[in-house]
């Protein structure tokens, strides 16, 4: 932070992978704070890379590719915090792109039927995959006890090259988290999240409509370096789908643990 108005952060990393050899990613971020507004403007970009696991490559069946290639992505985002209602409300709105090279992508193709693979599945690179959308986010504060936010993404997906939708990438995804850290008890905090996501329907896959799911946990600030904490997600156990039918995601599960800082 150069002051109170201006953030700037910058990282950088090497991955050093014995079949694809040494890859250099990094990412720098921009925040500018103007107080008399309330307002907070910031931008990102940033690049990725992924190398091919050993299931996408040797998957039995010759389902696996062993000629796959490593993802390679550059991603950017801007956008807009405003504080209003006498900092009661906070809005913001963020606009995000992202462009992959040689995305490792799973897909039915029946020109992949053998008699090894009577399914026609294969791990594929596709040349050119976009992925764009808008975020945007809603926080109250009806107290100082309790906080309140609501997100919304909407996120398309498509292959450049056919201009087709990308499996297993939702078009919309939402979230409501309500957080409460009453006064009587201090480092106390509590709070719940309902998060959903829906699909649109593509030609090549089985549509696998929505879900919506609960989540809830809390944490207490024991000393000024450690914390506990508690949650579960899935409160319901909901049986949902995120990719075709059969695939099911995990039900209810709970985490507890510490958090310690030095």
């Amino acid at each position: 932070m150069l002051d109170k108005k201006l953030t700037l952060t910058a990282g950088a990393r090497q991955e050093d992978n014995q079949r694809v050899k040494k890859h250099n990613t990094y990412r720098a971020t921009v925040g500018y704070y103007i107080p008399e507004s309330g307002t907070r403007l910031h931008t990102s970009y940033g690049t990725g890379f992924y190398a091919p696991n050993l299931g996408q490559m040797y998957y039995p069946n010759n389902v696996g590719n062993e000629d796959l290639q490593p993802e390679k992505s550059r991603s950017f985002d801007i956008g807009v915090d405003q504080s209003v209602i006498k900092n009661k409300v906070d809005v913001g709105t963020t606009f995000f792109r992202t462009n992959v090279n040689d995305m490792i992508a799973y897909i039915n193709d029946a020109k992949y039927i053998t008699a090894g693979n009577t399914s026609g599945s294969h791990y594929v690179n596709l040349a050119s995959v976009c992925s764009e959308g808008i975020e945007n986010t809603v926080t109250l504060h009806p107290s100082h006890e309790l906080t309140i936010t609501g997100a919304h993404t909407y996120a398309r997906a498509r292959d450049n090259t056919t201009d087709g939708v990308i499996q297993r990438s939702p078009r919309n995804t939402g979230s409501v988290r309500v957080t409460y850290a009453p006064d009587e008890v201090e480092g106390l905090s509590v709070w719940g999240k309902a998060r959903a996501a829906s699909w649109s329907k593509t030609s090549n896959t089985a549509f696998v409509g929505g879900y919506t799911v609960v989540d809830f946990g809390s944490s207490y600030q024991v000393t000024d370096w450690a914390k506990v904490y508690g949650r579960v997600e899935n409160l319901f156990d909901h049986h949902y789908y995120t990719a075709s039918p059969g695939y099911a995601t995990a039900g209810r599960g709970g985490y507890v643990g510490p958090t310690l800082t030095y």
